[in-house]
């Protein structure tokens, strides 16, 4: 089980919601063995404090008794309102025919867009490639599978398309006590460009990614994501996989 959660700690293309519900597996697999799983919370912990969602979830595990943590874990599998919720106070923003600019791989988009096809036929959606791993194709991927027309762009690209779309959409990893969201690099370009062109910026996170936080740490990640040629005579910028966008480039925060 130990090479299960080496691989959920070392993806580093699947969003928070994503890894949120391999950890709330993971865990309730261990339980289920009869395992005392306090001996993997402080490292899920450390492993990914950029997610909001999972440290939440992992900090009121470390404040349960051992007797309770199935109860709490079936607690978080049965999260689909929170979406329903969002989705209902996201669902005003969208017409049929919308252009919408987005980046990276979120869980949270894929599924409010699952429960958009219900109610518009046409949805026109510009996916960021998110370098330097990419995994805004597969977010594109994912999207394609809603029958909405779906675009995959470079991040070069996103103040053209921001300025011909309706409006700049971001999931987030974090919203801080200050207001500020916290998601993948390239985010704030969507952010800037939004405001240059008066277009509104939505960020959408369940209530579950709220935190008394008031500033972003994270780790850098291996500069060989960007350049592999370590022979290279330049210097290469440290590789980091967030940032934060101000909260007042963001036109809305929009939650369950």
């Amino acid at each position: 089980m130990q090479n299960k959660l080496d691989e959920i700690l070392n993806d580093n293309t699947s969003g928070s919601v994503e890894i949120y519900e391999k950890i709330l597996s993971f865990l309730s697999e261990e339980v289920q063995r009869g395992t005392d799983i306090a001996q993997y919370l402080p490292r899920i912990k450390t492993a990914l404090n950029e997610f909001s969602i999972v440290t939440n979830l992992i900090s009121e595990l470390e404040n349960t008794p051992h007797e309770s943590v199935k109860s709490v874990l079936e607690k978080h599998k049965k999260n689909e309102r929170a979406f329903e919720l969002l989705y209902r106070n996201f669902k005003p923003k969208l017409f049929d025919g919308v252009k919408i600019v987005t980046i990276s791989n979120s869980g949270t988009l894929v599924k409010l867009f699952e429960y958009a096809r219900k109610d518009f036929e046409k949805i026109k959606i510009y996916v960021s490639e998110s370098r330097p791993v990419f995994e805004g194709r597969i977010m594109a991927e994912k999207l394609s599978r809603t029958s909405f027309e779906v675009t995959l762009i470079t991040e070069a690209m996103l103040p053209s398309f921001v300025e011909t779309s309706d409006f700049g959409l971001i999931g987030a990893d974090k919203i801080l006590a200050n207001g500020n969201a916290v998601n993948k690099i390239g985010s704030k370009i969507i952010a800037l460009a939004c405001k240059h062109y008066a277009k509104p910026l939505y960020a959408v996170a369940t209530k579950n990614k709220f935190t008394s936080e008031k500033i972003l740490t994270q780790k850098p990640h291996p500069v060989s994501e960007i350049i592999e040629d370590a022979r290279a005579r330049f210097s290469v910028a440290e590789n980091i996989y967030f940032e934060e966008i101000e909260g007042d480039l963001i036109t809305e925060i929009i939650t369950d």
